[in-house]
Formats: structure tokens, sequence, C-alpha cells
């Protein structure tokens, strides 16, 4: 289900001469054609590196919720302060400079999921197929997912869930995919809201894209309810804006078949610490280089918790702190630093454990200047 838009409908292009509905949706017909390069091209460059490292593969520990986010389409962070964050979507797994951030909570009867992007400044979402259910496809901006339930739910077990969520909130393309076969009779029944901040609401002038969702067991066609323990392996994708672009949490493996078991595993806890990772700047690795980030730690349990948070940026940047997260409290780690000039590209690496226990393990790769019209 859909929630009232609570903004005006987005349409096609910016804020500038000549950027009109037609011209939108000319720049995405012209991606249309050019649609088997442009997928042959991501998926090569997405493709496993030769040395390939187990511990690459994002691990994310999603906190079970007390409270269950409102379904607004504001993200409010006091409702999403136990959840998991993620950030710092990448194409081919190389981060590309758009602040892009997904939360991740869950309960018994609901996976909860939230997703904020960067506007810039007279940019409107270009939605030109979903503006109803069922009608969302690949070329509207927005989310593009597959998700795979590993718990113990599960009925079939070789099933993988992929589906669109664009920036009207409305689902498309919704297809099981079971032993490399795609079926179309998956009709699952997300609930929706979204909003565009105000301009000026995000840096330099620009606005947040926001986006909240909740789903049932039954939409992933599951047999009980959700359980700690419970393993996801997420493709968390974001689609265009400002152009083409099929953008992710960063995976190993193709954009959308998790055969070389790349995708992020994130698994349902409770009772733990949630750990958010959020890049929000537009001075970033992707730019300039510039290390920064926040580290958000949420402690739901009776008991006191030390939190060890890693950041290594190219080997450069190296920082690791202990912190002392009081009971129901909170604590942040936070790096504003820049890389020296000579340091052009590198793997960034950051993770947050608890008591021996990985609450966020998170790998990508930079290179500074990269598509700067991002």
């Amino acid at each position: 289900m859909n929630l009232r838009p609570l903004c005006g409908e987005p349409v096609g292009g910016g804020g500038g001469k000549g950027r009109g509905k037609r011209t939108a949706r000319g720049r995405r017909l012209v991606s249309m054609v050019a649609g088997g390069l442009v997928a042959a091209s991501v998926s090569a460059s997405a493709a496993v590196p030769a040395e390939f490292k187990p511990e690459w593969i994002p691990q994310i520990a999603v906190p079970r919720m007390t409270a269950a986010p409102v379904i607004d389409g504001t993200l409010d962070a006091t409702e999403w302060r136990e959840a998991a964050a993620v950030s710092g979507a990448a194409e081919g797994n190389r981060l590309i400079p758009r602040p892009t951030l997904y939360y991740l909570g869950w309960d018994a009867g609901h996976l909860y999921l939230a997703c904020r992007t960067y506007l810039r400044p007279g940019y409107k979402p270009i939605i030109l197929h979903g503006r109803a259910d069922g009608l969302t496809y690949t070329f509207d901006d927005g989310m593009e997912m597959v998700w795979k339930p590993m718990g113990k739910n599960v009925i079939n077990r070789n099933a993988a869930y992929k589906f669109f969520v664009n920036c009207l909130g409305y689902k498309g393309d919704t297809s099981r995919v079971t032993l490399g076969q795609m079926f179309k009779d998956w009709n699952p029944q997300f609930k929706t809201a979204y909003r565009l901040t105000d301009p000026g609401t995000a840096p330099e002038g620009g606005r947040w894209w926001e986006l909240e969702m909740s789903c049932t067991p039954a939409d992933f066609e599951l047999k009980g309810d959700h359980r700690a323990g419970d393993e996801w392996r997420l493709m968390l994708g974001f689609n265009h804006i400002p152009a083409w672009t099929q953008a992710r949490i960063p995976c190993l493996g193709s954009y959308f078949d998790d055969t070389g078991g790349g995708y992020p595993r994130a698994t349902l806890v409770e009772n733990t610490p949630g750990v958010q990772f959020i890049m929000d700047s537009l001075k970033n690795l992707a730019t300039d280089g510039t290390a920064a980030m926040a580290i958000k730690l949420f402690n739901p349990t009776a008991a006191a918790a030390a939190i060890e948070v890693s950041v290594d940026v190219a080997g450069v940047i190296v920082k690791t702190e202990t912190l002392d997260v009081p009971a129901n409290g909170e604590a942040t780690f936070k790096l504003d630093e820049r890389l020296p000039a000579d340091v052009v590209d590198g793997m960034v690496r950051v993770s947050a454990t608890a008591a021996g226990k990985t609450l966020l393990s998170y790998t990508a790769f930079f290179q500074k200047g990269f598509k700067p019209e991002m």
C-alpha cells in the first residue's frame, strides 16, 4: 500500500532551462537504447575481484525495534535510533559522491527499511513509468532491491526476491528468482510513504528524498514470524539521480545475482546495540578525498556496552576507538579528515564490534573526483 504523497509529485528533469519532462524523457530513452551496453559495463565492473577476501562481504547486525517506526515518510532520528544504518552507495563497488543512507530494523511481524538520498538544488526525481503499484521499472528514479531470506521461517531456500520501489513509493517488477528463473506471481503488499524535504535542508541548498517502508513475513512468503538469528542477504540498490546509474551498498558480485555469495549479510539480533554508519557530507572520499563520517551507537540493554570502532582509509587514515555506551544511551564516533594530495584512490574499511561480536563490517573502494557531476 502507498500512503498519500506528502509533497508535489516528482516529474522529469531539474530546475534549469531545457530540463522539462520531454528532455528528461529523452535522456532516459537514450539510456534505454544503450541499456545493453550500460548493463554490461556495470556487471563487468561489479564482478568479484581476483583478490576476493571473504571478510569484504558486508555484515550488518539488524536490531529488534521495541517501538515500530511510523511509516509516514518522515525519517525521525528518535523513531529510528534503535535501527542499524549503512551508507556509501557505490557503482561497481566504487563510491559515488551522492550521499545515500539505509536504515534497517525488525520486529516479529515486520522488517522495516528507510532510505534517504541527496537531491541537488532544482532536481526532481524522474518517474517515467511507476505512477501506480506494479508499473515501476528500471528507468524510474528509485530503489532497486534483491532480498534473499535465509532464516528458519523460509519455505523455498532457493528463492530471492527482486523489486523496485520508486521515488513516489510505488513498487514494480516484483519477481521471485528461483534457480535462474523469474516468476511474476509474487505480489508483496509493502507499506510505503515518502517525502521531499524543503530546499536548503540538505547541504549546499539541496534537499533530501526520504522513504519509509514496512514488510511482513507474508510479503516474502515466509511461514512464521521473524526471529533473532535469521539471516537475510540484501542487495540495497538505488538507480539514477541525476543520470543512468545503478549504485548500491557495496557488494561482491553482480548487481542482480548473489551466486558468488557476496551480498551484504543482515542478521536479525535482539538486546544488542545498534550501529549507524552515516556519510552525509558532499565533501567525501569520492569528491576531494575527505573521510567524513559519523558512527552512531545506541545501546538498548540494561547494562553499559563497550563498542570498538575501527576505520581504515587507504592505510593512511587509521583510527580505532572504544566507546563506552551507557545503558539505554548513545555515543558517536566522528571523523572529518582529508587524505594527502598524493593519495587519489584506495579502499575504506569500517567496523564496529562488541564483546567479540561484529555489529557492522563495511568495505568499499573510492577514487577522488569520480564522476563529479554526481
